[in-house]
């Protein structure tokens, strides 16, 4: 990426004169723009001065286009490993934690029917939860709730 934004910061230091590209048709600028490439200082030498800078710019041009296309894709793609490593490395996480969720649902789902137990009876919720598991057990089993969720 820094080598892109060095290549781009060397172009732009050239220091063209805005909307220059829309001067001369896109299709055109491009064609000059190729012919240009693959020619050699001595072939450019050749022209008369005004195609010869007119080839050039064209160069310029198109390679700036080129070189910014290169870093947004290279952006882009940097991006998307940021992306999927983070979404690989929740999935993961998730994973790890998965049975941690699962038992803590059991037995919330137990305390949830001693609870409901309780109720129908008409006993004592608090015995219900006792019944289930220690006081302990249940603060810390919340604690850890808290952290899963």
């Amino acid at each position: 990426m820094l080598k892109h934004i060095d290549r781009l910061k060397i172009l732009h230091a050239i220091d063209l004169p805005a909307g220059l590209d829309r001067m001369v048709h896109r299709n055109r600028l491009l064609k000059i723009a190729r012919e240009g490439a693959q020619m050699t200082p001595a072939d450019l030498a050749r022209f008369e001065k005004q195609r010869r800078h007119a080839t050039l710019v064209a160069i310029v041009i198109e390679a700036t286009a080129t070189v910014t296309d290169e870093i947004v894709d290279l952006h882009d793609r940097i991006i998307g490993r940021l992306f999927n490593a983070a979404k690989k490395k929740h999935q993961e996480q998730f994973h790890r934690s998965g049975k941690a969720i699962n038992d803590k649902v059991r037995l919330y789902g137990k305390l949830g029917r001693a609870l409901l137990e309780a109720k129908k009876n008409g006993a004592d919720a608090f015995k219900a939860i006792e019944s289930v598991m220690s006081w302990e057990a249940f603060t810390k089993s919340v604690s850890e709730a808290e952290q899963l969720a």
